[in-house]
């Protein structure tokens, strides 16, 4: 573990992220809360390791392919100290300078295990995927409907309990939704915090989202417990569905994005039958485990 003080560390994951990247550290630079960084970057080679070099030595180096993004997290954690270690996204752009300050200042109760910001979707990028981050971030008014909500984006969480309970290295994209939904059963909070705002969203095409909402699928799957009718066709994928398509449809049209309003049930199809199949491996895992 590197020698420490009293500046919180904050943890990039990087791998070909220019020229995203730069920017984002640059509005690192600008925060009103002095810190330290460290970054795990997976074999660069687009210029992303020589503009981390501008702003830390703190680099763990990994092959590609050769860990799982949680595993590059545990390792990053062991390197760092502190009671309380920010993650964030390389993508994921500072949007004032007190977005760090706000989430160690949240995290000022033993039993809040996480925080994590609120996401801005780029305005560049597909009217479904904008509508998705104000649903899913905004004030925070639409999370009470969800089972759980979390995202490792922009997040901080508690070192003590990750000590008890590292990140579980079998997930790809879900770790800090798995981490923290345990730690919510422990008797922990998560809190969500709004004003800690950062710019991040992702473009996805149909394959990627596809893939996405596979691992979410089974994600859900291993983690809440599901009756007959909550995993039924009908009401996990279906019906879901049917409504998501209405709602892009609702918002899509006042803003006259007729492409968008064609590409909608397309997209949303790719959602439907990802998140379908990565729900039934993981019930099937889930079963395998209770025999």
């Amino acid at each position: 573990m590197l020698n420490g003080t009293d500046k919180p560390w904050v943890i990039v994951q990087t791998h070909n992220n220019m020229p995203l990247i730069s920017e984002t550290l640059q509005k690192l630079q600008s925060q009103d809360l002095e810190f330290q960084l460290m970054v795990c970057d997976s074999s660069s080679d687009d210029g992303t390791l020589d503009e981390v070099r501008k702003y830390t030595d703190h680099i763990l180096q990994f092959s590609e392919g050769d860990a799982s993004p949680a595993k590059k997290l545990n390792q990053a954690m062991k390197h760092v100290n502190g009671e309380v270690v920010v993650f964030l996204h390389p993508e994921a752009v500072p949007l004032n300078r007190h977005w760090l300050s706000d989430l160690i200042t949240a995290m000022d109760n033993p039993r809040i295990a996480a925080v994590f910001s609120r996401q801005v979707a780029r305005p560049d990028h597909c009217l479904i995927h904008i509508k998705d981050s104000e649903d899913f971030f905004g004030d925070g008014s639409r999370q009470k409907y969800t089972r759980h909500c979390f995202s490792l984006v922009s997040a901080a969480i508690r070192r003590s309990l990750w000590e008890k309970s590292p990140f579980n290295e079998d997930f790809q994209s879900s770790t800090g939704f798995y981490w923290t939904w345990h730690a919510r059963m422990a008797g922990y909070t998560i809190r969500y915090v709004p004003d800690s705002m950062v710019m991040y969203s992702r473009d996805y095409k149909v394959k990627d989202y596809y893939l996405q909402n596979y691992d979410e699928g089974r994600t859900e799957a291993l983690l809440f417990d599901w009756g007959k009718w909550d995993s039924a066709f009908l009401n996990y994928s279906l019906f879901p569905y049917g409504r998501q398509v209405l709602s892009d449809w609702k918002y899509c049209l006042p803003k006259w994005a007729l492409k968008t309003v064609l590409y909608a049930p397309i997209l949303r199809m790719a959602r439907m039958l990802g998140r379908r199949r990565g729900f039934k491996t993981g019930l099937r895992k889930r079963k395998k485990k209770k025999t």
